[in-house]
C-alpha cells in the first residue's frame, strides 16, 4: 500500500465495506484494538500490553467518551495485580486520588506512567470524569476492613500504618458539618476504630483520646495515632479522660467488683484532677468506695452511707485492720495514697471517716507511785490550765470555773512502769479495739481529783511531757488540738514564765477566780526549773534560780495529719554555773528536726553543654530522737523504717505515677542546694568499691535484708512506670527485658506478668520507630543536634537501671557485657545512631527525695571526662 492515502486509492477499497472491514480510524476502531488485546492477553505480560494499550487510550483521548466497559488495565504496581495477563476494570471501580491501600477501587494515580503524562491525565479526569475518593469511599473501604479483616498479604506490623492511612484522608477534606455528622454515625455503628494493642474495631464511643488510668472498655488512641488529634478529638469528637469524663465512666462501673483495681486507679486520676471541693456530690449514693470488710474475703465496693474508716496513720491502719475479735471495714488505699486521695476526700466530705479522727485513745496504768515532785509542779500550773481550758471553750469550764480550778488544784501526779493505751472506733454500733501497747501519760477524774500517771522512766517522761502528756489534757478539757502548742509550753516552761506565754498566746486570765498559788521556797524553785520537762530530780544546790544562757526557741511547723498548725519547741540546754555533764546536754535535747536541702533548677545555656557531675538531690537529716520506746506517730515522709518489700514497690508505683515525675527531666536540671564543694565520689560516678550498704536490713533490724535483686527489680519498676506514663508508642510490657522482674508480681497490677525468660541485653529495650522517645531527649538536652530527622525511623535504646538506697552520687557497678554493649553503641558525631545506650541511676529508693537520674550515651561521657570507670575484681 501507499505510504499516503488519497481519496481515489481510498475510494477503490470501499468496497470492504460490505465485509464489515473499517477503514477510518475512529473510536470503534481502537475500542475493537482494547476488546482483541483484552480477549487475547494470554500468554503476555503487562509490560508487553502496556504500550499498545496506552498508545490506543492516546488515541480514544480525542474522541467521545465510551461506555464503562471494564477496559482499564490496572496499573503494574498496583496490590490488585494477581496473575501474569493483569487485571480489567471500569470507570466505575477506579479513582484518581486515594489512599494507595485502597482495596475496593484502584488508584489511578498510583501508576507513575498515568500520573506523569499529560494527555492521559486529561483523558482520566476529564475525557472520562474519574473523581478522586471522597469519604464514601474511604467509610466503604473502612467498613470492609472492619468486617472482613486485613488480607493475607498485609502484616501484621502493617495494620495499624493501614488503618492510619485511611484517617489521614480525612484532613483533605472541606465537609460540611452534615457530612461529618454522617462519618461519625458510621464510624459509631460500623465500629470503624482500629486499636493496634488489642487488634480490634471499636466505635467512637468506646474510644478515649488519651488516658492517665486504664478504664475498662475503653482503648486510647493517642499512642497509635499521635499526628490524628484533630481528625479524632475535633472531627470525630472522641473525648479526652478529663475530669468529667473520669467522673462520668466512675458512675458506669458503680457496683461492679469485677473492676476494683481499675475503679482505684481512676479514683486516684480523679483526685489528681480535682480543682473544687463539693464537685463530686453525684457520687455520694453510688458503690464506687473500694473497702476491706471483716465479713467478706473480697473486697467490696460501698457508698458514703455506709460504715468505714480512712487509714492516716500507719500505726492506727495496722491496729484496725488486726483487731480482734473483729477487724475494722477500712477504705482499701494504703497510708502512702492518703497525700494523694485528701482532694478527693475532701470533695466527698469524707473528712470525719479517717482514723485519727473517729479514733478514742483510753490507757490504764499499773503500779503506779505518787509522785511528790511533780504533784506540786503540775499543781503550781492549775490557774494556767485553766486559762488555757476557758479560753478554747472547753465542756467542763462552761457550767462552772471553780469546780474545773478546784480539780486541777487536787490534781495529783503519779510514775508507772506500765501505762498500756488502747484505741477504739465504732462502726456499724460495733466497739472496735486493739492495744496499741506502751504509752507515756494515763489521765483520769477520780471524783474530785485529777490523776495524771506518767513513765518511770526519765527519758520516757520527757516525751511525756512533751507530747502525749498535753494531748491527754486536751482530750481531757475536751478542746481542739490547736491548744496543743500552748499546752507544751506551759507544762515544760518555768512557772515565772507562764504568765509572760499566756500573754503572747492571747489567753486572758479568768476574772471570777481567786488565783491561789504557792510561795516558792529555795528548793522548790529550784524544782520548778529542773522539772520543767518532767525530771524528778530536784536541784537543791542554790540559793536562786539557776541561770539560763537561753530560752526555748519555738518554731511553727504544720503536721501532715493536723490542720492546725502545731509549735514544737527546738530546746536549747537549760544551764546553771556549774558545767553541765556530757549526758545532760545529751538529755536536754528532746526534738529532732529535719533539715532537707531543696532541688534548683538550673537549665543548661546550649543543648551540648556538660552535665555536671556533682548533679544530685541531697537530703540531710540530723540524728533522729534517741527515745527508743517512744512510737512516733508518723508522717508520709517519715514512714520508710517500717516498710516491707511489697510497701517499697507500692510507693515506687506512686511516685512514678505522680504528676511531678512524669517523664524524664530535663539534662542538669538538678543541682545540689549547699554550698559544699564536690565530694571524691562526684567524679566517680560508676565504681563499684563498696556494696556492703546493700546488704543492710531496710527499714526494721528484724526484717531480712534486701537481696540486690530486690533493689534492681524495684528500680527497673521505677523506670518502667516513669516511661509508661510518657505513652510512647508501642511501649509496653514485653519492652521490660529483665531476668527478675518477676519480682515485682506481689503488687496486684503485675501479678499476670510472665517471667522473661528469653536472652537478656538491657533490663529495658525499646524501638523508637516513631522516634517519639527520640525528640523527648532532643527537647531536653540529651542528644544534641537532631540526626534523625530525616530517618524513616529512631534509633534502638537499651536502658540499663542502676538502683541504689543513697544517694546519686554513690558508685554502682557495670559488667563485662554491659561496658561492652555501652562501647558498642558509642555515638558518632554528624551520624544518626541505630542504637543508644542509657544507664537511668535510681536512687533514694524508697525514700521521699528517691529520683532518677539518665545518662544517655554513658560511653562518649567517659570519653568527655564526664563520668569515670575504675576496674574491679568484683563479682555479682
Amino acid at each position: 500500500m501507499p505510504r499516503e492515502l488519497t481519496d481515489e486509492f481510498i475510494s477503490a477499497w470501499r468496497f470492504l465495506n460490505q465485509l464489515s472491514v473499517g477503514i477510518e480510524p475512529d473510536l470503534g476502531f481502537y475500542l475493537s484494538i482494547l476488546r482483541e488485546i483484552a480477549d487475547e492477553h494470554d500468554g503476555k505480560t503487562i509490560s508487553m500490553l502496556e504500550n499498545p494499550v496506552l498508545d490506543a487510550y492516546t488515541a480514544i483521548s480525542r474522541h467521545e467518551t465510551f461506555a464503562s466497559n471494564e477496559l482499564f488495565l490496572v496499573p503494574e504496581n498496583s496490590r490488585f495485580v494477581v496473575t501474569e495477563g493483569g487485571m480489567w476494570t471500569g470507570t466505575s471501580s477506579c479513582v484518581w486520588n486515594g489512599p494507595s491501600v485502597m482495596r475496593l477501587k484502584i488508584v489511578l494515580s498510583d501508576s507513575q506512567r498515568y500520573l506523569d503524562d499529560q494527555t492521559l491525565k486529561h483523558f482520566f479526569r476529564n475525557t472520562l470524569e474519574v473523581q478522586d475518593a471522597d469519604w464514601k469511599d474511604i467509610v466503604m473501604e473502612l467498613t470492609d476492613l472492619a468486617e472482613k479483616g486485613f488480607s493475607n498479604v498485609d502484616q501484621k506490623s502493617d495494620h495499624l500504618g493501614i488503618a492510619s492511612r485511611f484517617y489521614s484522608y480525612f484532613e483533605q477534606f472541606h465537609s460540611n458539618e452534615l457530612d461529618w455528622n454522617k462519618v461519625r454515625e458510621n464510624f459509631e455503628v460500623a465500629n470503624l476504630v482500629y486499636n493496634s494493642t488489642e487488634r480490634q474495631w471499636y466505635p467512637i464511643s468506646k474510644c478515649l483520646w488519651s488516658s492517665t488510668v486504664k478504664i475498662p472498655g475503653k482503648v486510647t488512641l493517642s499512642s497509635d495515632y499521635p499526628h490524628l488529634e484533630d481528625f479524632f478529638v475535633k472531627r470525630l469528637q472522641v473525648e479526652k479522660a478529663d475530669f468529667k469524663t473520669l467522673v462520668r465512666e466512675l458512675k458506669s462501673l458503680a457496683g461492679n467488683a469485677d473492676y476494683v483495681l481499675e475503679i482505684k486507679e481512676i479514683v486516684r486520676a480523679i483526685s489528681l484532677m480535682m480543682s473544687e471541693k463539693g464537685s463530686l456530690q453525684d457520687l455520694k449514693g453510688l458503690d464506687i468506695l473500694p473497702v476491706n470488710s471483716p465479713h467478706s474475703k473480697q473486697t467490696q465496693l460501698w457508698n458514703t452511707g455506709q460504715s468505714f474508716a480512712i487509714i492516716d496513720r500507719l500505726k492506727l491502719g495496722r491496729g484496725f485492720k488486726n483487731a480482734q475479735p473483729q477487724a475494722a471495714s477500712l477504705l482499701d488505699f494504703e497510708l502512702e495514697d492518703f497525700k494523694l486521695l485528701q482532694p478527693f476526700i475532701q470533695a466527698m466530705n469524707l473528712e470525719d471517716r479517717c482514723l485519727s479522727r473517729l479514733s478514742k485513745e483510753e490507757s490504764k496504768a499499773t503500779g503506779k507511785t505518787l509522785h511528790e515532785g511533780l504533784t506540786k509542779g503540775f499543781q503550781d500550773r492549775a490557774y494556767h490550765l485553766l486559762c488555757c481550758a476557758v479560753n478554747f471553750d472547753s465542756p467542763k469550764a462552761k457550767k462552772d470555773h471553780n469546780s474545773l480550778y478546784e480539780l486541777l488544784l487536787n490534781s495529783e501526779v503519779h510514775i508507772s512502769e506500765t501505762i498500756t493505751s488502747y484505741i477504739s472506733i465504732t462502726q456499724g454500733g460495733q466497739q472496735i479495739r486493739f492495744e496499741s501497747g506502751k504509752c507515756n501519760a494515763h489521765v483520769e477524774q477520780n471524783g474530785t481529783k485529777l490523776h495524771i500517771v506518767v513513765p518511770r522512766a526519765d527519758r520516757n517522761r520527757e516525751i511525756s511531757y512533751l507530747k502525749d502528756l498535753p494531748r491527754r489534757l486536751h482530750s481531757f478539757f475536751g478542746i481542739g488540738e490547736s491548744a496543743e502548742a500552748i499546752m507544751i509550753h506551759l507544762l515544760n516552761s518555768s512557772v515565772y514564765l507562764l504568765d509572760d506565754l499566756l500573754d503572747d498566746a492571747g489567753i486572758l486570765g479568768v476574772p471570777d477566780i481567786v488565783r491561789r498559788s504557792r510561795t516558792p521556797d529555795v528548793d522548790s524553785r529550784a524544782e520548778n526549773i529542773t522539772n520543767n520537762l518532767g525530771r524528778s530530780e530536784a536541784n537543791h544546790g542554790h540559793s536562786t534560780p539557776p541561770k539560763m544562757h537561753k530560752m526555748p526557741d519555738y518554731t511553727e511547723t504544720r503536721s501532715a495529719h493536723h490542720h492546725e498548725p502545731r509549735i514544737v519547741p527546738k530546746y536549747e540546754p537549760i544551764r546553771d554555773q556549774i558545767s553541765p555533764s556530757p549526758r545532760d546536754l545529751r538529755e536536754s535535747s528532746t526534738i529532732n528536726t529535719t533539715a532537707r536541702s531543696h532541688s534548683i533548677t538550673s537549665h543548661s545555656s546550649s543543648s551540648s553543654e556538660a552535665l555536671s557531675r556533682t548533679d544530685s538531690i541531697v537530703s540531710e537529716r540530723q540524728s533522729a530522737t534517741p527515745y527508743e520506746d517512744s512510737e512516733e506517730e508518723l508522717a508520709f515522709s517519715e514512714i520508710s523504717t517500717q516498710m516491707t518489700y511489697d510497701d517499697i514497690l507500692r510507693k515506687v508505683i506512686l511516685t512514678a505515677r505522680s504528676s511531678s515525675h512524669h517523664g524524664i527531666a530535663t539534662r542538669g536540671s538538678f543541682r545540689t542546694s549547699g554550698t559544699e564543694p564536690p565530694s571524691d565520689f562526684d567524679s566517680q560516678l560508676i565504681s563499684s568499691e563498696d556494696f556492703r550498704v546493700l546488704d543492710l536490713p531496710f527499714g526494721s533490724h528484724s526484717r531480712a535484708p534486701l537481696s540486690l535483686s530486690d533493689i534492681g527489680a524495684a528500680g527497673e519498676l521505677f523506670v518502667f512506670e516513669v516511661l509508661k506514663g510518657m505513652q510512647i508508642p508501642d511501649f509496653d510490657i514485653n519492652n521490660w527485658q529483665s531476668r527478675i522482674r518477676h519480682l515485682v508480681k506481689s503488687r496486684p497490677e503485675y501479678s499476670r506478668m510472665k517471667n522473661w525468660t528469653d536472652k537478656e541485653t538491657s533490663d529495658i529495650v525499646y524501638e523508637d520507630i516513631k522516634k517519639q522517645l527520640t525528640n523527648y531527649l532532643l527537647a531536653h538536652g540529651y542528644l544534641g543536634e537532631n540526626l534523625w530527622e530525616d530517618a524513616e525511623e529512631g534509633p534502638r535504646y537499651f536502658l540499663e537501671v542502676k538502683t541504689t538506697l543513697q544517694g546519686c552520687d554513690h558508685p554502682f557497678y557495670v559488667s563485662k557485657g554491659q561496658y561492652a554493649l555501652m562501647e558498642e553503641s558509642k555515638m558518632v558525631q554528624y551520624v544518626p545512631a541505630k542504637q543508644i545506650y542509657v544507664i537511668c541511676r535510681v536512687f533514694n529508693l524508697g525514700k521521699e527525695d528517691m529520683g532518677m537520674r539518665i545518662y544517655v550515651d554513658p560511653w562518649s561521657m567517659k570519653q568527655d571526662e564526664e563520668l569515670k570507670f575504675t576496674e574491679t575484681n568484683y563479682r555479682r
